[in-house]
């Protein structure tokens, strides 16, 4: 019984579960701070899941199985609590937001690590661009983008973002002022032409027909 009070309420909490986060978060590019930040919004439940399953299997572990089948019996437990974890926390966190919900730079829209998800009717009156973009993965590299944008006042209306085989590419449609349209894609090849591969397809005049 102590040992597993110490297993289930010293290791996991204080080891287990920090190390899986910190690894998670630095492998997916972001930092072992930012894991334990995660790990300090979800322990209560991952506490709960874990417990759920290890308790009752080791109270039936040491209660009613004979020797021979007692280390079987925690690898299919391992299996089984390795299935439920990666199902609630192996993939990356999508972050969705409303429109009204999200304050930034970009006239209300906030982009987030792996997905910016808005979807809005485009303003006629302002020119659209779909910008297709992909290089080698690397931290900051949407930052760099939205920095771009910001800069001529435009604003990222819809993005999606896939990291695959060690390359990101991303897809947005970027709203500006047509009078900075011209500036906008000539500095888009400039600035950021060095750090991925990028090309743009203008659709304001669809836009425009869609808003009517």
């Amino acid at each position: 019984l102590t040992q597993v009070l110490l297993d289930q309420c010293v290791h996991h909490p204080l080891l287990y579960f920090p190390v899986f986060y910190s690894l998670k978060e630095v492998v997916a590019g972001g930092t072992a701070a930012e894991g334990l930040t995660k790990y300090s919004e979800n322990y209560k439940e991952d506490m709960v899941a874990l417990w759920k399953v290890w308790i009752p299997a080791t109270i039936f572990n040491f209660t009613f199985s004979p020797m021979w089948m007692r280390i079987p019996t925690v690898a299919t437990t391992s299996l089984l609590w390795t299935c439920i974890l990666s199902a609630m926390r192996g993939s990356n966190d999508l972050e969705v937001m409303e429109p009204e919900e999200s304050m930034d730079l970009f006239a209300g829209y906030k982009i987030s690590k792996t997905h910016g998800i808005v979807t809005h009717k485009l303003d006629g009156s302002r020119d659209h661009l779909i910008i297709t973009a992909h290089g080698a993965d690397r931290v900051g590299l949407i930052h760099t983008f939205a920095e771009f944008c910001h800069s001529y006042g435009a604003s990222i209306s819809e993005s999606k973002m896939v990291r695959m085989g060690g390359q990101f590419m991303v897809m947005m449609i970027v709203s500006m002022d047509p009078k900075a349209t011209p500036e906008f894609r000539a500095g888009l090849q400039q600035q950021l032409g060095d750090i991925a591969d990028v090309s743009t397809q203008d659709i304001t005049e669809a836009a425009r027909a869609a808003s009517k």
